[in-house]
């Protein structure tokens, strides 16, 4: 007896699952953007959130009027705000904050109307206002306020007597303290540490006897978290400031790290 079958078989359907041709020209009638943003980072929302915040204040105006302007001043406006408005974050989180204003930005020349353009600033603003009303909450939690949130850079183990604790020489005719007196360290705004062996060996290759210039330096010189080091002399933490000055780090602050 062979397998049962239906008493009235129907032929499968040919057509695939998915949304329908209709659907989708549609979307391409209506410009509706198929792109997603990335996730914002905590330090790239902050920092934008506050540039866009001190932005309006300066040219006396909402924050809404602020980020509008932003997301139509094109790619090299939109450039010129990251680089000078978002500072004292890292370089990937500059570069974040450049993609998720650039993909709004798409999305905001698409808009037709009035009310389509405050639609898209809202949509911009609102995962910032959201990590700005976390990070609040977190901040109030703990009985802090933004103006004593505690340093959260290696600048906290810093000691501001360092000839009181164990500190090794910087010899003046050494091979390290020959190679600072060359290295422009002006573009810093607060303190930076190296690991000078490693550094020269990055900016000294095909540039011997050649100062480096300070977007080559900005790649070796830390400034919010120590790099990572082993028991080499090559990576002996330095600590260098704005004005060329620099010294090792003291036994004590290393440890701290």
């Amino acid at each position: 007896m062979g397998p049962a079958r239906n008493a009235h078989p129907r032929p499968r359907s040919r057509q695939g699952g998915g949304r329908s041709a209709l659907y989708e020209e549609r979307r391409s009638v209506r410009g509706t953007a198929g792109q997603y943003a990335a996730e914002w980072s905590d330090a790239a929302a902050q920092a934008t959130f506050d540039a866009l915040h001190a932005g309006s204040r300066q040219l006396s105006t909402g924050i809404c009027a602020r980020t509008e302007g932003v997301l139509t001043s094109g790619e090299k406006g939109i450039g010129r705000f990251v680089a000078r408005d978002c500072r004292g974050i890292s370089a990937a989180d500059r570069a974040l904050a450049a993609e998720i204003i650039g993909v709004h930005a798409e999305r905001m020349s698409l808009a037709t109307t009035r009310a389509d353009r405050a639609r898209s600033v809202r949509s911009f603003l609102k995962p910032l206002r959201e990590r700005a009303r976390a990070r609040g909450h977190v901040l109030g939690s703990m009985g802090l306020s933004a103006d004593n949130v505690p340093e959260s850079t290696f600048h906290k183990w810093l000691t501001s007597r360092p000839e009181e604790e164990r500190l090794r020489p910087l010899s003046a005719g050494g091979r390290a303290h020959g190679g600072l007196i060359w290295w422009p360290f002006g573009w810093l705004e607060r303190h930076g540490v190296i690991c000078y062996e490693r550094a020269a060996g990055r900016l000294l290759a095909g540039h011997a006897g050649v100062a480096p210039a300070a977007s080559e330096m900005r790649l070796v010189v830390h400034t919010e978290i120590l790099p990572t080091a082993v028991a080499s002399a090559g990576d002996h933490y330095m600590l260098v400031s704005p004005v060329g000055e620099a010294r090792y780090l003291t036994v004590e602050e290393t440890s701290k790290d």
